[in-house]
């Protein structure tokens, strides 16, 4: 890889934007040499260009299924770019990398409970930010494993944060008024997993004023709150591992059962005990 390309890779994956790395691993086409390699955007630029035909256009095509799918291919085609057999005369192979940013934990709240998740996600290989408007709290020195550790208030620290489909938010503030304006500024975002804490009742009171102040209920309906999934937890630790086992839940697809509002809709409302 040259020092150029391996610069636009490298942005690409600090920028967090969409791409494929599209690499020649033979070929029978001189214009195709094996080894050639190029960054395919979602949009469809690359970066350097392909030869123009229907080769390249075959090929950002099964890159954007590569990108929306998240698995890398392996593929080869004739010259006119139709899918061949690999020990086909003059076929090209061609593998396809998507670039996925890494996967990034927001947690909004640097309480107790934010220690342990802090701890677990980054095991998990998580790049984790955990902001809090208390200095005493949002410190390096209190979280060692995280990436960035914002001391500030919520909702300019939040702003700050691009928020896309490899984030994952966890909301576990001090007080459900701090939850709620986190929520309601990122409910409609790109976010991959919202979970907020807190009791039935106290998510309730949440989902209500935010559905009076004109958050859809089909946004709110996707957020994971009460958070976690149901492994019977009680203390602060415990709690903590059955928050991430519902990031990785939601991240791979699993079928573990959530504590989520839409699992309980109409149910009587409860008020257990929040922690901090």
């Amino acid at each position: 890889m040259t020092e150029e390309l391996a610069g636009e890779v490298q942005d690409v994956l600090q920028s967090r934007t969409p791409a494929v790395l599209v690499t020649v691993v033979a070929s029978g086409v001189a214009e195709y040499p094996a080894g050639l390699k190029s960054v395919m955007h979602a949009g469809g630029r690359a970066d350097p260009e392909l030869p123009a035909g229907p080769l390249t256009e075959a090929i950002r095509r099964d890159a954007r299924q590569a990108l929306s799918t998240d698995q890398t291919r392996l593929i080869s085609y004739s010259p006119a770019g139709e899918p061949v057999e690999r020990r086909a005369a003059a076929a090209v192979r061609v593998f396809l990398e998507p670039l996925a940013p890494v996967d990034r934990l927001v947690i909004v709240g640097a309480g107790h409970i934010a220690v342990p998740i802090c701890q677990i996600a980054a095991v998990l290989g998580f790049e984790v930010t955990v902001l809090d408007d208390r200095s005493d709290y949002a410190n390096a020195a209190r979280f060692p494993e995280a990436t960035n550790v914002i001391a500030a208030d919520f909702a300019g620290s939040l702003a700050g944060i691009p928020i896309d489909s490899s984030t994952y938010v966890i909301l576990v503030t001090r007080a459900h008024a701090f939850d709620e304006a986190a929520l309601a500024q990122i409910a409609t975002s790109d976010a991959r997993y919202i979970g907020m804490i807190g009791s039935q009742r106290r998510v309730l009171i949440v989902y209500q004023n935010l559905i009076e102040r004109g958050v859809p209920e089909a946004a709110l309906d996707k957020v994971h709150a009460p958070l976690g999934v149901d492994i019977g937890s009680e203390t602060v630790e415990e709690i903590a591992l059955a928050a991430m086992a519902e990031v990785i839940n939601v991240k791979r697809g699993g079928a573990a059962k959530s504590l989520r509002i839409a699992e309980w809709r109409g149910s009587p409302a409860s008020a257990g005990k929040d922690p901090d």
